[in-house]
């Protein structure tokens, strides 16, 4: 198995379907598994899920667990090489998973690789930053609050960071 993808739910039916289809155009050629874990939505994500397809699994909290509870759950059941963590929100461009993998595969070195991500607009994301120090913190502290943690650079080529988004990334298993 390639690729075991993790989806964490919260109210999540305006977006999951979209995700979802994505997810289909992305991994046409790419062996993966599709974990679902819904924390206990209120609307109408269950259902959106299990009309979209049987080709994934299901787990229904009984609460909301969060975010990190939630995606240990599903690393529990996971089999693939690598784990894509992925946001209900994200759209996958058809043709972005096999490159990461393969940037994966080829530096056995790297842990964790996040994705380039884009607005809705097609403007970028900031999604990677460094870990503060005292210097860095007080030179941030006079920036605007939503691009503190971020780095604005290095979007366009590959690059060490202390952490990416949550949004979307991909582990190698073995870590």
């Amino acid at each position: 198995m390639d690729l075991s993808i993790i989806i964490v739910t919260y109210n999540s039916e305006k977006y999951i379907l979209g995700c979802l289809k994505s997810i289909t155009r992305s991994t046409q050629n790419i062996q993966h598994e599709i974990f679902i874990i819904d924390n206990k939505s209120m609307d109408q994500t269950q259902l959106f899920i299990r009309q979209f397809s049987n080709s994934f699994t299901l787990i229904e909290n009984k609460e909301n667990y969060g975010f990190a509870k939630a995606v240990n759950r599903g690393l529990g059941k996971v089999s693939g090489e690598f784990i894509l963590l992925l946001n209900p929100a994200v759209l996958i461009k058809s043709d972005s998973l096999q490159p990461i993998i393969d940037f994966m595969r080829n530096n056995p070195k790297v842990g964790v690789c996040g994705s380039r991500l884009l607005n809705e607009d097609g403007s970028l994301q900031y999604s990677k930053g460094s870990f503060p120090t005292l210097s860095s913190t007080i030179f941030r502290i006079f920036l605007p609050r939503k691009i503190r943690k971020y780095h604005w650079w290095g979007y366009e080529r590959v690059g060490e960071c202390d952490w990416v988004t949550g949004a979307s990334m991909i582990i190698r298993k073995k870590m």
